[in-house]
């Protein structure tokens, strides 16, 4: 038990002083961290950026789906307009609703 605490104790100190020691020895070179983890097969975890990257790509999908519903739908074009005029204008009321909702609770 002991010698197993002793070699954890000494492998870990051994580190942190050979790691000071590259620290102090590499001070002027760069080192490239993205370089690094890709030649050992590792890379950055970055959670965020693949959510909202596929998160962006539904959005733009959606957008795209939208239109092509819109341009295919079996409407002529001045009711095709209307409604389309009639639904940005109910986005944008609900829209302006939401932000002055936002602004009464912050000056609340």
């Amino acid at each position: 038990m002991m010698d197993t605490l002793f070699k954890a104790y000494v492998y870990k100190n051994m580190f942190s002083d050979v790691s000071r020691f590259a620290r102090k020895a590499l001070k002027n070179v760069d080192f490239d961290q993205e370089r690094l983890l890709r030649r050992v097969g590792l890379s950055r975890y970055t959670p965020v950026r693949s959510t909202m990257g596929g998160f962006s790509l539904f959005l733009i999908g959606a957008v795209i789906g939208a239109a092509a519903g819109l341009a295919l739908a079996p409407k002529t074009g001045a009711q095709l307009r209307a409604d389309v005029k009639e639904k940005a204008l109910d986005v944008l009321d609900s829209m302006a609703g939401m932000k002055a909702g936002t602004e009464e609770r912050a000056q609340a």
